[in-house]
């Protein structure tokens, strides 16, 4: 009697006879679940310039030394240049996602300020530090850097980052066709009554969700009958397929099957 293999043995046998799937284009809108093939590479910095992340007034951090107020000469909103800079003694209102003037370096936060008319005044938890509360240009990932390396599954996350960096299309490999079939005269399939001494098969159900959530395309070919015959005739509608999945295939139609082949 032959000795069973391991798991990690039929896996290492099963990988040995695998060959790489073809490659194609597909946009970004229709890869969810797919296995990139190539690399999603920056086409864009993001963000693209310093901006605000939050609601409040761009200042200089210099000025807060001068008495902590200002005088409020403009507003600046995301996805529009701003039209004014940030001179000593100015400050601009500005929303989360807005580019920051020229000359700002400082968000204060509209929580610790008070306005009135075109007067701020600094309020609440006290002076902010240099820099706050600004997502610096490229602070996310900067053009030419490595997004989502190959090989990956696709998953939402990692689709909206490639968006994010500018591809509207990514490079995936060709969904594998996977035959699944199960054996046995015991077996009916879903939604059958089975007779006296039988029962549902799930197998081939519970196997083709889980291959299909891979990111296959599942052929499920049903029940073969307990004979060489039957057997020989499922592998023949199986023989397109990438990759064929039996559930309890019987040893003597299996030993019969692989003699003849």
């Amino acid at each position: 009697m032959a000795a069973l293999l391991s798991v990690a043995q039929a896996q290492a046998q099963l990988l040995a006879m695998a060959s790489p799937l073809a490659h194609e284009v597909c946009p970004v809108e229709q890869a969810g679940g797919r296995i990139l093939a190539e690399a999603v590479i920056a086409a864009r910095s993001n963000p693209p310039v310093d901006v605000s992340a939050m609601d409040g007034f761009a200042i200089r951090f210099a000025d807060l030394a001068a008495g902590a107020h200002w005088r409020i000469v403009g507003e600046a909103a995301a996805g529009q240049p701003c039209p004014v800079p940030v001179t000593p003694g100015t400050a601009v209102r500005i929303f989360t996602g807005a580019p920051v003037p020229a000359e700002a370096d400082t968000i204060l936060v509209q929580e610790d300020a008070s306005w009135q008319d075109e007067t701020l005044l600094l309020t609440g938890n006290g002076p902010p530090e240099r820099g706050a509360h600004i997502r610096k240009a490229g602070q996310d990932f900067q053009t030419g850097g490595a997004l989502v390396p190959k090989g990956l599954l696709l998953t939402p996350v990692r689709l909206a980052l490639a968006a994010m960096g500018g591809s509207g299309h990514v490079v995936v490999s060709r969904r594998p066709r996977v035959a699944i079939f199960a054996t046995g005269n015991e077996l009916v399939p879903p939604g059958a009554t089975p007779g006296p001494t039988q029962i549902v098969s799930v197998n081939s159900l519970m196997i083709g969700q889980i291959v299909r959530a891979c990111g296959a395309d599942v052929q499920d070919l049903g029940i073969a009958a307990d004979t060489p015959e039957a057997l020989d005739a499922m592998l023949a509608r199986a023989a397109g397929a990438d990759v064929i999945v039996s559930s309890g295939v019987p040893r003597l139609a299996t030993t019969t099957w692989c003699s003849r082949r």
